[in-house]
């Protein structure tokens, strides 16, 4: 769950938003008569399965680690958030070096038409600034494996912090 990348339909996200709250009371109504508690056990369990990731049921049975999961939620929004920009980074880096091999051929082509130190500086420019593409790519690649790294380690502790 490190990266959110996906679009929800609508009919999904607005069926939820009208269902979820219905379902909540149908389960708090259900068992608060009877128990006389002011909280429900499958209700905490409603949320647990449908929010449990945020903490939601540790906030409805009034526990205090909930702002653990909340803490974690917010830090994978921001990470998914850096995530999103470095794949922007990432593929304009690889769209560079297409650019840069496409101006090394073009180069070369001209070299070979009719040589020239002037052609012979383009195809000089052209290999430098391919080589500073790619050291370019290699650098953006490397920020993209921090954030994925990141991300998985937050994954995983709202993993753990669900299974404890």
């Amino acid at each position: 769950m490190p990266e959110i990348n996906f679009v929800l339909p609508h009919w999904l996200y607005w069926s939820g938003l009208l269902f979820f709250p219905l379902i909540a009371m149908w389960l708090f109504h259900r068992h608060a008569p009877r128990s006389g508690r002011a909280v429900s056990l499958p209700l905490a369990y409603f949320l647990l399965l449908s929010g449990g990731f945020v903490g939601v049921h540790r906030m409805y049975l009034k526990s205090r680690w909930s702002l653990i999961f909340i803490v974690l939620f917010i830090a994978i929004l921001a990470v998914n958030q850096e995530l999103r920009e470095t794949r922007n980074v990432l593929s304009n880096a690889n769209n560079r070096i297409m650019v840069t091999e496409f101006e090394l051929e073009q180069a070369r082509e001209a070299r070979e038409k009719e040589p020239s130190p002037q052609s012979e500086q383009e195809l000089e420019t052209a290999r430098q600034n391919l080589a500073d593409a790619r050291d370019n790519l290699v650098d953006v690649q490397q920020h993209s494996e921090n954030w994925h790294l990141i991300a998985g380690w937050l994954g995983g502790a709202v993993i753990f912090f669900l299974l404890v």
